[in-house]
Order: C-alpha cells, then sequence, then structure tokens
C-alpha cells in the first residue's frame, strides 16, 4: 500500500482563503489534465504512455474517509472560511490522499498501477455528508471540528468498476516459468509507474 500523503495548508484572510483552496484543490487538477492528454498508447518498456481501462482491485479495497465507499485511490478535501467574529482565526484547506496499487484491466491485457498518484478529475461535494466522519477526517489532521460549521468537503474516489485513463512510465518485467522440462517459458507483467517528471496521472477516459 503506497503511504498517505498530506498536504497542510493554513490560511489568513478571507481573499488569502479562497486563493489557497483554490490552490490546494484546483491547482493540481489543472496541471494533470494537461498530462494526461499527452503520452503515447502503445506498450513499450519505459516509455511514457496513457492507458484506458478498468479498474480492478488487488486484494480488499481501501475505504474513503469521508463517504465510507470502497476504493482504490481517494483524494479528500476539507476547506473552511475565517469566522471575523473571532480575532486572528484564519481560514483553512487540506487535501489527504491514500492509495494502493490496482489492476487497469486494457484491451491489451492488465496492467498493474503502481506508485504515487496525481488526479485529473474534479473533486465533487460528499452526499450525503456523514458528519462524524468529517469530524474524524478534521481531529485526524489536528484540526478543531468547529469548522464543520463552516466548512465544505469534497472527495475524489477511483474505484473498482471504473474505467479511467492513467498515465505513467511502463515496466515490462519478465521472468521464467518452470515447467516439466524445467523453465522454458516466461511469464510477463506490466507496470505503469511514476517517472522523473511527475507522479502517475490518473482521470476520465480520454478520448481516442
Amino acid at each position: 500500500m503506497l503511504t498517505a500523503k498530506l498536504v497542510l495548508l493554513l490560511i489568513g484572510g478571507v481573499v488569502t482563503a479562497v486563493g489557497g483552496v483554490g490552490a490546494v484543490i484546483w491547482g493540481p487538477y489543472t496541471k494533470a489534465r494537461r498530462r494526461l492528454h499527452a503520452g503515447s498508447t502503445r506498450l513499450e518498456d519505459r516509455a511514457i504512455v496513457t492507458l484506458t481501462g478498468v479498474v480492478r482491485a488487488l486484494g480488499e479495497p481501501l475505504v474513503a474517509p469521508l463517504s465510507g465507499k470502497p476504493c482504490v485511490a481517494c483524494r479528500s478535501f476539507a476547506s473552511w472560511v475565517p469566522d471575523r467574529r473571532v480575532g486572528g482565526d484564519r481560514g483553512g484547506a487540506l487535501a489527504h490522499t491514500d492509495a494502493q496499487p490496482f489492476e487497469l484491466v486494457t484491451d491489451e491485457g492488465p496492467v498493474i498501477v503502481d506508485g504515487a498518484l496525481d488526479f485529473a478529475i474534479r473533486p465533487a461535494a460528499v452526499v450525503p455528508c456523514k458528519l462524524e466522519r468529517q469530524a474524524r477526517f478534521l481531529a485526524m489532521h489536528g484540526q478543531s471540528v468547529e469548522f464543520m460549521q463552516r466548512a465544505g468537503f469534497e472527495e475524489i474516489l477511483i474505484a473498482p468498476g471504473d474505467r479511467i485513463s492513467v498515465q505513467g512510465m511502463v515496466m515490462i518485467e519478465a521472468s521464467p516459468v518452470g515447467g516439466e522440462r524445467g523453465f522454458r517459458d516466461t511469464a510477463v507483467a506490466i507496470r505503469l509507474v511514476p517517472h522523473d517528471d511527475h507522479p502517475l496521472t490518473i482521470g476520465e477516459p480520454r478520448r481516442r
């Protein structure tokens, strides 16, 4: 399982808060969306490709912290505005990402997606809202549950059965398979992993 990534940004003032929330939520989305449209679709070792397929979990799925839904990857957001009645109170935003390796079933066969993810998907409001989960999410990141009264919560979910596109670097791994006469065959595993320029980019199915 990939290590959870936490990005925590505290912001002062209404204008700064709005801009900071945009930076946390929309900045990464815009950059990731541009990247997803690049890349070949040809499976070659070490090539940067964008592949489209259906998500299949490898083992027990994760549980998204805000919605409680099963998934293989999610990014959860909370943002709140300043309370002008309280001196020195500041707005803020935080984003939390969880992911695990999963299989992308493509027309060319299954590909294992394994590595840090960047999302080219817009977050959606969590409906219906789950107050206990929202409170737990804020407390987990050291934030007061009082922010719930003026906070918004959104989430990106990648669930088993979803059809998505993923961009990354192809790693073709071959290993011998034993037979009656020894190691005579070869098993091939294809992985999509991050590369030096950016993490794996995941989004809605790319149009051909």
